[in-house]
C-alpha cells in the first residue's frame, strides 16, 4: 500500500475506532430508498470538496443542490466523497443527495475497510460502494467478503484497479456482478498516466463492465475515455473546479453537457481504440510510416508498418491530394491500416477533417500546436474537439500523457536528442530515426517510431529497399531481445 493510502486508511481505523461504523453520524434503522441500480454508459458526477492531489476544490454547502445540476445535465448516477479527513466528505452528504434525488443511483465513494461499513453504506442510501482494490493486496479474502456483502444488500460494488496485478486479483472476484473501475492515477507519484489506463482496458474481458476514473480535464478526454471503448467515467475535480468561475453555473452545465456528448461522439471513431489494441497485442515499438505519396510504396508500407501518414500541407515535397488517398483506399491492405494526416496550417486542417468525414482517413497529426494564439488551433478550441488528433512536440516541456509525439525534424532528417527526451512517458519518436541508429532509440523504449526521411532516396521520394532494409534490421533487433 502507498504512504498516502496508508495514511487515508489509518485515518479512518482511528475514526472506526472511536466512533464506530456510523462514523458519528445518525443512519436510520432501515433503508426508506429503493435501490437504483446503475445503466449504461454510466456518466458519474462527483460531490468532492477536496483531495491530496490538488487539495481544496470548493466549500460545498448544499450537496444535494450540486447532485441536482449534475442530473440536469445528463449524470445518470452521483458519487459522494464520504471519506472526512483528506477529502472534506461525509456521510451525511450521501444521505442529503439520496433524499433530494432517491430515483438516481448514488455512490458511496470512500475507503471501505470493513463489512460493516457496507451495511452502513446500504442503510444510509447508497446504491453503489466503492472498493478499492489496492488496499487488500495482501489479503484477498476481506476484499471477497466485502465485494460479497455488497452483494448480500442487492449494492452495485464499483472496483477500482490501477494496474495489471490489482486488476488480476479483481478478476478472481465474481466481478460480473460488479463493475470495473479503472483509475489513471498512479498511487505513488500521484501522476496521470492514461495510455497506461487504456491499456490495462484492452485486458479486461469484453462482458465486464469498466469505467473510466481519474484524468478527465476536457472534453477531448472523454472522447478518447469512448473511443477505447469504456463503458462511462467518473469525473469530479474537473468539475467542482468550474464552480470557481464567475459565470460557475454556465460553466458547470457546458463542462458536464459537453463531457458526456464528447464520450458519445468517441465512441463512434475506432481509431484510439485499435491503437491501444496493438500496443497490448504488437511487439513495441510500433512503427509509423509517413510521407507516403506514391501507390506502390503504400502498398509495400502497409505490409510492415502500423500506421501510414499523409502529408496534407501544400508547400511539402510530400503533399497529397484527396484523390490520392480515395485511389489507395481501394486496396483492403491500405484501408485496414490506421492512417494519419500532417497537419500544420488552416488550409491542410480543413482537408484533414473533410478526409476524416469521409473515413479516408483516421487521425491527424497536428503539428505547431505550442505555438498557439489564445488556446485555439487555427480556430479550432482543440480541448472540445470531436475528432481523433493526437500533437507532435518539439521538446520535453510539452509532454502530454496520452501519446508524446517529440518531432525534432519536420522531415528533414535531423535526429532528435537523446538525452533531452529520456524522461518521456509513453514516448513517440520522429526525427532522423534510421536503420544505422535504430539501436539508440530502441534502448529509450519508445512506443511507437515514425519514419519519414530517412525511407528516402531523394527529397519526398520514398525508396522501397530501404523500407525493406530497416524492417530486416528492426526484425534483427527484436530477435536480439
Amino acid at each position: 500500500m502507498t504512504k498516502v493510502l496508508l495514511d487515508i486508511c489509518n485515518a479512518k481505523r482511528q475514526r472506526l475506532a472511536k466512533k464506530g461504523f456510523t462514523l458519528g453520524h445518525v443512519i436510520p434503522y432501515s433503508r426508506t430508498h429503493p435501490i437504483i441500480k446503475p445503466t449504461f454508459p454510466l456518466f458519474i458526477a462527483e460531490v468532492k470538496r477536496k483531495s491530496p492531489s490538488l487539495g481544496s476544490l470548493r466549500d460545498i454547502k448544499h450537496p444535494a443542490l450540486l447532485a441536482e445540476a449534475y442530473k440536469d445535465c445528463g449524470a445518470n448516477a452521483i458519487s459522494v466523497l464520504c471519506e472526512e479527513d483528506y477529502f472534506g466528505g461525509s456521510l451525511n452528504d450521501l444521505m442529503e443527495v439520496k433524499k433530494a434525488l432517491p430515483e438516481i443511483c448514488v455512490l458511496r465513494k470512500d475507503f471501505i475497510l470493513e463489512p460493516e461499513e457496507v451495511e452502513v453504506s446500504y442503510l444510509a442510501g447508497a446504491d453503489m460502494v466503492l472498493l478499492i482494490v489496492n488496499l487488500f493486496m495482501d489479503d484477498f479474502k476481506k476484499l471477497e467478503l466485502l465485494f460479497n456483502t455488497c452483494l448480500k444488500f442487492n449494492l452495485t460494488p464499483l472496483v477500482e484497479v490501477h494496474d495489471e496485478k490489482e486488476l488480476q486479483l479483481a478478476l478472481k472476484l465474481d466481478i460480473d456482478y460488479g463493475i470495473l473501475g479503472i483509475n489513471s492515477r498512479n498511487l505513488d507519484t500521484l501522476k496521470i498516466n492514461k495510455l497506461n489506463a487504456f491499456i490495462l482496458r484492452q485486458k479486461v474481458p469484453s462482458e465486464i463492465p469498466v469505467i473510466f476514473e481519474s484524468g478527465i480535464d476536457n472534453s477531448y478526454d472523454a472522447f478518447i475515455v469512448g473511443s477505447v471503448r469504456f463503458e462511462g467515467f467518473l469525473v469530479g475535480s474537473y468539475l467542482m473546479q468550474a464552480l470557481n468561475a464567475p459565470n460557475r453555473r454556465q460553466m458547470l452545465f457546458s463542462r458536464l453537457i459537453n463531457l458526456i456528448a464528447s464520450f458519445k461522439a468517441g465512441s463512434q471513431r475506432d481509431f484510439f481504440y485499435k491503437l491501444v489494441n496493438m500496443f497490448v497485442t504488437k511487439k513495441p515499438p510500433l512503427i509509423k510510416v509517413c510521407g507516403i505519396n506514391e501507390v506502390s510504396f503504400a502498398l509495400s508500407a502497409s505490409k510492415h508498418a502500423h500506421l501510414l501518414g499523409f502529408v496534407l500541407v501544400k508547400s511539402s515535397p510530400r503533399f497529397v491530394e484527396a484523390k490520392f488517398l480515395e485511389e489507395i483506399n481501394a486496396y483492403e491492405n491500405v484501408k485496414d491500416a490506421l492512417k494519419i494526416g500532417v497537419v500544420a496550417d488552416k488550409e491542410s486542417l480543413k482537408l484533414g477533417l473533410e478526409l476524416i468525414k469521409k473515413n479516408l482517413i483516421d487521425c491527424l497529426q497536428l503539428h505547431g500546436v505550442e505555438d498557439l494564439e489564445g488556446g485555439l488551433y487555427f480556430g479550432l478550441d482543440l480541448k472540445e474537439a470531436t475528432f481523433c488528433y493526437y500533437k507532435a512536440v518539439k521538446n520535453v516541456d510539452s509532454k502530454d500523457s496520452l501519446l508524446n509525439l517529440l518531432d525534432s525534424s519536420h522531415g528533414e532528417g535531423l535526429e532528435a536528442d537523446l538525452d533531452s527526451i529520456e524522461g518521456f512517458d509513453n514516448l513517440a519518436i520522429a526525427g532522423g530515426v534510421s536503420e544505422d541508429n535504430l539501436e539508440s532509440f530502441l534502448s529509450l523504449s519508445p512506443k511507437l517510431i515514425d519514419l519519414c526521411s530517412s525511407l528516402e532516396k531523394a527529397k519526398g521520394i520514398k525508396d522501397t529497399q530501404k523500407l525493406e532494409s530497416f524492417f530486416n534490421k528492426l526484425n534483427a533487433c527484436n530477435c536480439k531481445k
